[in-house]
């Protein structure tokens, strides 16, 4: 399998958007432990882990410190059952990304590709929302390194390798969506002269 090329995605404005779904989780679950709803929501964009994005929400609202791990465990346990509850919304206000699906279907047909995720959800809550738009039928979702699997992004690589079974395999992983929209639009240059074409052999 030396010529097999691993292919990482990251999903959160990679794959899909979703847009303030898991903050409104977020407060929703801390209500149901703590009773109240936190005055300080995760800053978006930071590419931190969920569990370590509950940490510090937890933190900065006022969680004594040596409560933190245990309402943590007790947050993730919950986030899934409460992500589902908002599937209609996610359909309404998110969507997938400019190129996504195409690049995700090619990556699935190509033999020698073998397309997975990694990324800083729990793998319950990764599996709601690529389900939620059919894009995990374009996925090894057996393989891939998630955040319950370990809370630092740099050993979520490393994990997918090894449940992939090639350590040593060469690999890609697009992280960006600036790629996946670059890609899109090169693609849409190519088939432009083509179209011309056609139309003046009409």
């Amino acid at each position: 399998m030396s010529d097999t090329t691993l292919v990482l995605w990251d999903i959160g404005r990679t794959l899909l958007y979703v847009g303030n779904i898991d903050r409104q989780v977020y407060r929703e679950v801390f209500r149901k432990l703590l009773g109240r709803f936190p005055k300080k929501l995760p800053e978006r964009g930071t590419g931190m882990t969920m569990p370590l994005a509950i940490r510090y929400l937890l933190l900065d609202n006022g969680v004594p410190a040596e409560e933190v791990p245990q309402v943590v465990a007790e947050m993730v346990d919950l986030l899934p059952a409460q992500l589902s509850h908002h599937v209609p919304e996610i359909l309404r206000s998110g969507t997938p990304l400019p190129g996504a699906i195409e690049a995700l279907r090619s990556a699935q047909a190509a033999p020698n590709l073998v397309p997975t995720v990694v990324t800083g959800n729990h793998k319950a809550n990764a599996v709601i929302k690529l389900r939620t738009f059919a894009l995990d039928t374009y996925l090894d979702m057996e393989i891939g390194g998630f955040a319950s699997d370990n809370q630092h992004w740099p050993t979520l690589v490393g994990i997918a390798q090894r449940r992939a079974d090639i350590p040593t395999t060469p690999m890609s992983r697009l992280a960006s969506q600036s790629r996946l929209t670059a890609s899109a639009r090169a693609r849409r240059q190519k088939q432009r002269p083509r179209a011309k074409q056609a139309r003046r052999r009409a």
